[in-house]
């Protein structure tokens, strides 16, 4: 409440905090454009070898070429033509310094000059502005050279901010000479760059790059001459605006003090707790990070800062930091079509064929997701601070990525980028950015009070290990306080044992054997010796002896629970007592080994060699009565016992005989444990990653099983195999399994393996059977028996995965056999109840495996004959007892509609058909047959079971039973996949089979198992045929003539009769169902490419007769011409002719050429005469009267321009009307062309509906008849040629051929004998006859 007795408003209050943490966050960064932007060095400096650098072959004027490296008789001559250098501050000379101005240099190599524009000047340039895009040039300045003098010289260059000067800074090159001291010193704003050039000078080139307004402070030349080239840093006058430079300091620096002076003096509370500068460059998070490894402008600013950080009291640190920023992306889904806007659903994805919704297992394309940038999360987190000397500390601080100053971390690509898909259309894509940042905060505030030691591991392991002191400092001891507390409050034990070999060093290096112990202790070496090794310890006692370290020796003995460290120590110790002769170690470790031994910590398998050895090395009693009771105490399993009782048999040779007896109680005691402590169906933890996602599974882990067994045989212990076997049935009978993994598993993996072994027992084949049989009757049951052979649950609720009884379980399921008894008890397990759950393919199998397992010719007993006959009668029964129907259906999900709704339907299923004829083959049984649904027509059946049937009766013998029993299945194939009937008994729609490429192949093969190709002959009938299209009847004949070539069929008679009967049969129904409506002439039409698609009538007529000479049946030609001649619906004589057969006649020649036939040949001379009369007659009529002659119609219009000879095509043509679009000077012209042709009866007028104006010119329909008629006459005179020359043309033609000629070529001459011609062309085609009809019916050639 304020005094005023009302109550503050909270956002006045809020808006105050806010005002001046963001005026100091503001005022701060201003600071830092104003001033820190500079990213570059103040100067630059590197050495080039002699094989680096080229020799410039400097020649000077007055005294010539000057040798490089520089002799002591050519520096005194450069001198001798040299003026004295004046310093920068004066105009008095400097001693020991001449220069030469650069009009008097030359360099005769050209490759130096070129060297320092685009090799060493680039290097320096890049390094004084990292950020700027221009290079610089450099211009040659003078010569200097230095010799011996004893004064220090000082020189800067001064800051010119002129526009019109462009010079940036110095650039020197020390040639190769020989000298002494020179050492030089730059120094800018508080930061200095110390150079020494001396070391080396005669052998390499040396360059020096700095800034104006960098002072340069050189001290004199001890011995020896410095030759160095001098040039200016020159920016090119184009980008004279960029020219980089220094930036002033002063004005930034004061805003900061102010700043900084402003916030340490806040009383309000209001201002910030903390500041967070982003630095620009990057630095690797694995690398040390301090003040000294930052670059460029950060180096700058932290130069800067920290005395005003000292002077008003702030704290400086680094910390790096990670910004994870995570926006949902989206997609639309092509598979559902696209949802737009409203979430609606458009586009359509559903496909008919299969029922779903376009590709829906594909994935979208990465590229097709959107970002929603709303969705954006950003989390900043801080993932290590730093002060400025690299301590890593820890520290209370809240820090946010919007109130970093200096920029943000988004402006640069990201580090790492991932893309996770959440479902099909949603995904997540997560975005990673690493920076550092520069925390600054006041003294002693709430931030500064929180800052505790961080994980200092690395950094003073690296502070201590580089360290070469003879004494501790006193940070160094502070260090180690820190490092040590460190161990004992967040041990870490990956980085103890650096801890530890660091501190050792330490510790011999200052004989210091305390920091040694401490560093022990704290890091419990004395509970895991590995941490300091057992040469540590070898080491430590050769510097600091054994008193020091036998207490804590002891106490290691005592603590370490690795019975494998300790052991290792005290044998590694041993050997250093014996070679140093040290009588009190020795002792020390004889009394530790046994103090082991009687008192194991936890052992492994790792600890298995040293066990046995020591054990054995004591005798077998120690080892059995010592040692294998603490063993049996530590309930060990078989990954440590099977290592142990191996590695005791091979020892066995080198103990004593009388042992005998002791080691085979020692091995039946170990393996007895092993059987007690093994599952009885054991699984093993399997570890799987998924993108980002680990993950972890349970799977079977039968080789345990198999490896105790295994030891049992080899140990001649297998009698003990039983236990096992009997701890497997019980497990199996109570269900004490892992449901994924039941009992079937581990039997079918072992059964082959346990085979093998104990076909190499030494046990006699009767032991063999009565140990061994019970556990392979168990694998029978395991994979036969309704408890796992079939899918149930337990009573305990697991669901049990059923044996699938496979090609490989099959053949396990044998092997068992044999070895439980043979088929008598195998006969036993497949019981019907057992085989009631299975589908007709598994019972097949299983009958097929039973002939092969147990050949019938091979069983020479009674019983197993019996038991053979018994049980592949059972197998057969259970596989028809399967059928639920002649004709089985199926339901198969139907998706429509929605992307969400879902249907069922009936679909055919001829697989249980199949699956039970084969295994009816298989036991000599009669196949069954029935009736169908409408849906579902029997071809969709036959389809299907014709070449798996066929497949199976390849492996039966083709015995004349077999052949007749299906001998009506194939016939009934080739009928129902033949008909084309639509309608079914019960009156519903049938569709017929389409006979495509893989039906037709179905009827071959049937019409091979059924007879060949007199049973064709039988089934393709003109009535079986009727209602086929003539395109589907062509593909079946080409089908018929390549599956029955004629070659094959010479030797008998009869079936090259039914071939010709075939074939004939074939094209004539084709020819009869080819559809004359095609006959019409249509415009042609063109696909997206441009491409012609529609075929033209007398292309679908010569394809005709092309598949009748393909088929052998050029007889048929007859018959097919004729069926060519009548004008289709909606067409007449003169134009079925015009259009139609006079183009084919053309096409027709041609083809009967490539042939060697012609049209002199019947039935084509009857053909090509009727259609070229009908021609004449139909098409051609009386030649029009010629009102303006065609010699006249040549001489309109120009001879140049395209217009007038489009102009005197049309007046020659059979058009009535052409339109000229074009601009007025044209059609002004054409104008003038056309008035001649006013008094024809030609008009044109000008249509001005768009621009350019069109012209439009109609001439009379007399002059267009005249064009038609010459149009016409020119086609008629083509097809005349087309019958040859005029002799040919008079044979053919006859009588006609003069009236023809005339009314063609348009003579005056009467009609003859035109009324048989027009007759003709009227007549149906069975009626017309344009070859002898007497004629011999021929055999197909």
């Amino acid at each position: 409440m304020n005094t005023c007795g009302h109550w503050s408003h909270p956002v006045n209050t809020w808006s105050k905090w806010y005002s001046i943490q963001y005026s100091i966050q503001r005022d701060f960064e201003a600071a830092l454009t104003e001033g820190f932007y500079f990213d570059g060095v103040f100067a630059f400096s590197t050495r080039y070898l002699m094989n680096a650098a080229p020799n410039p072959f400097l020649n000077i004027d007055g005294l010539g070429a000057v040798g490089i490296p520089l002799s002591e008789r050519d520096a005194r001559a450069i001198i001798s033509v040299s003026a004295p250098a004046c310093g920068s501050s004066s105009s008095h000379s400097t001693p020991g310094i001449w220069e030469i101005p650069a009009d008097k240099i030359h360099f005769y190599n050209p490759a130096w000059d070129a060297w320092i524009q685009t090799k060493a000047g680039v290097a320096a340039a890049k390094a004084l502005s990292a950020s700027s895009s221009v290079l610089p040039s450099f211009s040659f300045k003078k010569l200097v050279i230095h010799e011996v003098s004893a004064q220090t010289i000082h020189h800067k260059d001064p800051i010119n901010e002129d526009a019109a000067n462009t010079k940036i800074g110095d650039f020197v090159t020390i040639l190769p000479s020989f000298f002494q001291g020179a050492q030089l010193h730059l120094r800018h704003a508080g930061q200095t760059k110390s150079l020494n050039f001396a070391q080396q000078s005669g052998l390499s080139t040396s360059i020096v790059a700095a800034y104006s307004g960098v002072q340069h402070t050189m001290s004199g030349v001890t011995s020896g001459y410095r030759l160095s080239l001098v040039y200016d840093i020159v920016q090119p006058i184009t980008h004279a605006e960029q020219r980089p430079m220094l930036p002033e300091m002063q004005g930034a620096l004061r805003k900061l003090y102010n700043v900084m002076t402003s916030w340490k003096k806040d009383t309000s509370g209001e201002a910030p707790k903390s500041l967070g500068c982003l630095l620009q460059h990057k630095y690797p998070g694995t690398a040390s990070l301090h003040a000294q490894s930052l670059a460029g402008a950060d180096a700058l600013l932290i130069s800067h800062l920290y005395p005003l950080a000292r002077q008003l009291k702030f704290r400086l640190y680094l910390a790096q930091v990670r910004l994870t920023v995570t926006t949902t992306a989206e997609a639309d889904d092509p598979g559902y079509g696209h949802r737009g806007r409203g979430g609606c659903w458009g586009g359509h994805g559903y496909s008919s064929d299969e029922g779903e919704f376009g590709d829906m297992d594909s994935e979208i394309d990465v590229a097709e997701f959107e970002d929603d940038d709303d969705s954006s999360e950003e989390a900043l987190e801080i993932t290590r601070v730093v002060d400025l000397h690299g301590m890593p500390v820890t520290v209370d601080l809240d820090l946010e990525a919007e109130y970093l100053l200096n920029g943000t971390l988004t402006e640069q690509d990201p580090d790492t980028e991932k893309f996770e898909r959440e479902d099909r259309t949603t995904a997540t894509r997560t975005k990673v950015y690493n920076g550092t940042v520069l925390l600054i905060w006041p003294k002693d505030g709430d931030v500064d009070l929180s800052v505790a030691v961080g994980d200092i591991y690395d950094y003073a392991c690296h502070a201590l290990g580089v360290s070469l002191t003879v004494a501790p400092t006193k940070r160094e001891e502070k260090l180690i306080e820190q490092l040590l507390a460190y161990c004992q409050t967040r041990p870490q034990e990956t980085k103890l044992p650096r801890v530890v070999q660091v501190l050792r060093e330490c510790a011999d290096r200052w004989n210091d054997v305390k920091v040694l112990l401490r560093a022990l202790r704290a890091c419990s070496v004395d509970k895991n010796t590995h941490f300091l090794g057992v040469e540590g310890f070898v080491s430590a006692y050769q510097a600091f002896g054994w008193a020091p370290l036998k207490d804590f020796c002891g106490d290691a003995m005592k603590n370490d629970i690795s019975n494998g460290r300790r052991y290792a120590l005290l044998v590694r110790l041993t050997q250093m007592a014996r070679e140093e002769e040290d009588v009190e170690v020795s002792a020390w470790c004889t009394a530790g080994l046994e103090t082991i031994l009687r008192f194991l910590g936890k052992v492994n398998a790792a600890q298995v060699p040293w066990l046995v050895h020591m054990g054995l090395s004591r005798g077998v009693e120690f080892l059995r009565n010592v040692i294998l009771p603490q063993l049996q105490a530590q309930n060990l399993h078989g990954a440590f016992w099977i290592p142990f009782i191996q590695r005791i048999q091979e020892s066995i040779r080198t103990a004593p005989a009388a042992s005998s007896p002791l080691f085979c109680d020692l091995f039946v005691r170990c393996v007895s444990e092993v059987i007690r402590t093994l599952h009885a169906f054991p699984t093993q933890v399997v570890h799987t990653r998924t993108g980002s996602h680990a993950q972890q599974r349970r799977e079977k882990n039968p080789m345990d099983i198999f490896n105790v067994l295994k030891l049992c045989v080899e140990t001649k212990n297998e009698v003990l195999c039983g236990r096992v076997f009997a701890k497997m049935r019980d497990a199996a009978r109570l269900d004490d399994f892992h449901p994924e993994s039941p009992p079937w598993q581990y039997y079918a993996d072992v059964c082959p393996r346990l085979i093998g072994l104990i076909s190499h027992s030494a046990l006699r084949p009767a032991d063999v059977s009565i140990i061994f049989r019970p556990f392979f009757v168990d694998v029978m049951d395991s994979m036969v028996s309704t408890q796992f052979a079939l899918a149930h649950t337990t009573s305990n609720g697991k669901t049990i995965t059923p044996c699938p009884l496979d090609e490989q379980h099959r053949s396990i399921l044998m092997l068992a056999a044999r070895h439980a008894g043979g088929i008598v008890a195998l006969k036993e397990r497949l019981t019907a109840d057992v085989l009631k759950g299975h589908d007709a393919s598994t019972h097949r199998a299983l009958a097929m495996a039973v002939a092969k397992g147990f050949p019938k010719d091979k069983l020479q007993d009674v019983d197993a004959l019996g038991a053979y006959t018994e049980l592949t009668g059972a197998l057969v029964r259970a596989a028809i007892a399967t059928l639920s129907a002649p004709f089985p259906t199926r339901i198969v999900p139907n998706r429509h509609g929605y992307p969400y709704q879902t249907s069922a339907r009936h679909g055919k299923n001829s697989a249980p058909i199949l699956e039970a004829v084969k295994l009816c083959l298989d036991t000599q049984n009669e196949a069954l047959r029935g009736d169908f649904l409408p849906e579902f027509p029997p071809w969709l059946y036959y389809l299907e079971l014709v070449p798996s049937l066929a497949q199976c009766l390849q492996s039966v013998a083709a015995t004349p039973a077999i052949n007749a029993a299906f001998h009506p299945f194939f016939v009934d194939a080739i009928d129902s996949m033949i008909s084309a009937q639509r309608t079914a008994a019960r009156g519903k729609t049938v569709t017929p089979c389409s006979l495509n490429d893989q039906h037709r192949a179905i009827i071959m093969l049937a019409a091979r198992k059924a007879g060949g190709i007199t049973v064709l002959k039988q089934r393709l009938t003109a009535e079986t045929l009727r209602g086929r299209d003539s395109a589907t009847l062509q593909e079946l004949a080409r089908a018929v003539g390549k599956e029955f070539p004629l070659q094959q069929l010479q030797q008998d008679s009869d079936a090259l009769q039914a071939f010709s009967d075939v074939i004939v049969t074939l094209v004539r129904a084709a020819i009869d169902a080819f559809d004359t409506a095609t006959l019409k002439k249509t415009a042609p039409s063109y696909s997206y490419y441009g491409a012609r698609t529609t075929n033209s009538p007398s292309d679908h007529m010569l394809a005709l007769v092309k598949f009748c000479f393909e088929l052998g049946a050029k007889s048929q030609c007859q018959r097919l011409l004729l069926r060519f001649v009548p004008p289709p619906a909606g067409s007449n004589v003169a134009r079925h002719v015009s259009d139609v057969l006079a183009p084919f006649l053309p096409m027709l020649q041609k083809y009967l050429v490539s042939k060697r036939l012609d049209f002199q040949t019947d039935p084509y001379k009857m053909f090509a005469a009727a259609v070229i009369k009908a021609f004449a007659e139909k098409v051609m009529g009386q030649k029009p009267h010629e009102i303006v002659p065609a010699a006249k119609l040549q001489t309109i219009g120009c001879d140049g321009c395209p217009e007038c000879v489009e102009l005197k095509a049309f007046f020659c043509s059979d058009k009535q009307t052409v339109s000229f679009s074009r601009v007025q000077g044209i059609r002004t012209h054409l104008e003038r062309q056309l008035a001649v042709t006013r008094s024809w009866g030609v008009v044109w007028e000008t249509i001005k509906v768009r621009s350019p104006h069109t012209l439009e010119i109609t001439k009379p329909a007399s002059m267009a008849a005249i064009g038609l008629w010459s149009a016409n006459s020119q086609t008629g005179k083509t097809l005349l040629h087309v019958l040859g020359d005029p002799s040919t043309q008079m044979r053919i033609l006859g009588a006609d051929y003069h009236w023809v000629h005339a009314r063609i070529h348009g003579n005056a001459m009467p009609l003859r004998n035109t009324t048989n011609t027009q007759n003709a062309l009227k007549r149906t085609p069975a009626d017309v006859q344009l070859s002898n009809p007497a004629a011999k019916k021929r055999r197909v050639q």
